[in-house]
C-alpha cells in the first residue's frame, strides 16, 4: 500500500518513525477510507477496518517478532510481507492483535515451495486457501470448529481468513482478472478458515498426524476449489454405508484431482456424529482413508475419450480404474461441525498443490 493521496486529513497509513510503510492521507471518516481502499484495490469490496499508525503498532504488540523480518515473498509479485505489513492487511481485515501470530504462521505455510502459491494465486480455477487451526490457541482465539464453522459468525475465522486473502492481495498481487485468473471463483476467497473439533475427534488431531505434539498451536493450509455437502441423514448408517456416500462424492469426473496428474490431496470433513458413527464400527483414520482411496477410483471409461487419453498418459490407471489421488495417505481427514445433523464435506483440491503446516509462534 504504498500510497499518498492528494485529499486532505490525517495519516491512516503508515510511515512514522518505527513504521516502515507508505502512508497516506485521507478525510477523516470511514466512508472516506472505504472509497480510498476501493479505488486502490486493497480491499475485497467490502468495508475494512483503517490501518492507523496506532491500530497497527497495537497489533505489532501482540508478537515478539521484530516488525521487519521478512517473513516469506509473496507470489507470483515477489512482494516481500514484513511482519509489519502482514499486520496492517491483519487491520485492514478486522483482526484483533491477538489473532496476528496465526495470520503470519499461515503466511509461512502458504508461500512453501509445495504449496503452489504461484500456481494457485493464477489459475483459472476457484481455489483458495483453507486455514486449519489445531492446538491451545483455538480456544484461546474462539476459533470456530463447531455449528457453522466454515460459514459465517465468528470474528476469528472471518477475519483471519480474510487477512491471509489481503495479504495474497496487496503483498503476492494477485489482483482479479489481471493476476488472479479464476474464470468464475468462489466465496471462500473472501475467507477460509476453521479449527478442528479436536476434543470430539475420536482418532489424532491434523497436526499431531502431521508430526506436531498435541499442545503445538498450528495452521494447516489447503488449496481447496470447493466445498461439497454430502448428506448422510438416515441415523441407521453404518460406518461402512456412510464412508461409501462420502467415497462416492469424491469420485465427480471434473474434479482437478483426477486431472491435475493424479497430483495433490483432498480433504474430508467429518462432523462428531459422522466420525462417531465410523469410529464405533472400528475404522481407524488410516482405515477411513484407505476404504475412501478404494471406494472413490474411478473406471476409465467414465471420461471423455480426450481426458481418458490425458488421464492415460500418466500410467497410473490400474486395471481400467483411476484414482482420484496418489495414495491413501494423500486424503485428509478433519473432524469438524456441529454434533446435530447428517452430514459431512468433501473438499477437492487445486491438485498440483500439497498441504503445509506451520506453527504458531507469538
Amino acid at each position: 500500500m504504498d500510497c499518498e493521496t492528494k485529499s486532505g486529513g490525517h495519516v491512516f497509513l503508515m510511515s512514522a518513525s518505527k513504521l516502515a510503510s507508505s502512508r497516506a492521507k485521507v478525510v477523516d471518516s470511514v466512508e472516506a477510507v472505504y472509497e480510498l481502499v476501493c479505488e486502490a484495490g486493497w480491499g475485497d469490496g467490502l468495508p475494512v477496518v483503517p490501518p492507523t499508525e496506532d491500530r497497527v503498532r497495537e497489533m505489532l504488540a501482540s508478537t515478539t517478532r521484530d516488525q521487519a523480518e521478512i517473513v516469506a515473498e509473496v507470489e507470483p509479485g515477489l512482494g516481500k510481507a514484513t511482519v509489519e505489513k502482514i499486520a496492517i492487511n491483519a487491520v485492514m481485515a478486522g483482526c484483533l492483535p491477538a489473532y496476528l501470530p496465526v495470520v503470519i504462521a499461515a503466511v509461512e505455510a502458504i508461500t512453501e515451495p509445495q504449496f503452489n502459491l504461484n500456481g494457485v494465486q493464477c489459475t483459472t480455477n476457484p481455489v483458495a486457501p483453507l486455514a486449519i487451526i489445531n492446538g491451545p490457541v483455538v480456544k484461546k482465539l474462539d476459533v470456530n470448529y463447531d455449528y457453522n464453522c466454515l460459514g459465517q459468525g465468528r470474528r476469528s475465522n472471518a477475519t483471519i481468513g480474510r487477512a491471509i486473502r489481503f495479504v495474497l492481495l496487496n503483498i503476492g498481487g494477485g489482483i482479479p482478472g489481471t493476476v488472479d485468473k479464476a474464470t468464475v471463483g468462489q466465496p471462500a476467497k473472501y475467507s477460509f478458515c476453521l479449527a478442528e473439533n479436536e476434543d470430539r475427534n475420536p482418532w489424532q488431531p491434523l497436526h499431531v498426524e502431521r508430526g506436531f505434539a498435541r499442545d503445538d498451536s498450528t495452521v494447516t493450509v489447503v488449496a481447496a476449489t470447493a466445498t461439497i455437502n454430502v448428506l448422510t441423514a438416515p441415523m441407521r448408517l453404518t460406518g461402512p454405508e456412510l464412508l461409501t456416500l462420502v467415497a462416492r462424492t469424491m469420485n465427480g469426473l471434473g474434479s482437478n484431482n483426477f486431472i491435475n496428474g493424479g497430483g495433490g490431496e483432498v480433504l474430508v470433513i467429518l462432523p462428531p456424529r459422522a466420525a462417531g458413527i465410523v469410529d464405533r464400527d472400528g475404522f481407524s483414520k488410516d482405515d477411513v482413508k484407505r476404504f475412501l482411496f478404494e471406494e472413490s477410483k474411478v473406471s476409465l471409461s467414465y471420461f471423455p475419450e480426450p481426458m481418458a487419453d490425458w488421464i492415460s498418459e500418466d500410467g497410473r490407471v490400474i486395471d481400467g480404474m483411476v484414482p482420484l489421488v496418489p495414495t491413501a495417505d494423500d486424503i485428509m481427514i478433519v473432524v469438524a461441525g456441529g454434533v446435530g445433523g447428517g452430514h459431512a464435506m468433501f473438499l477437492p483440491t487445486f491438485g498440483e498443490t500439497r498441504a503445509v503446516t506451520k506453527l504458531v509462534r507469538e
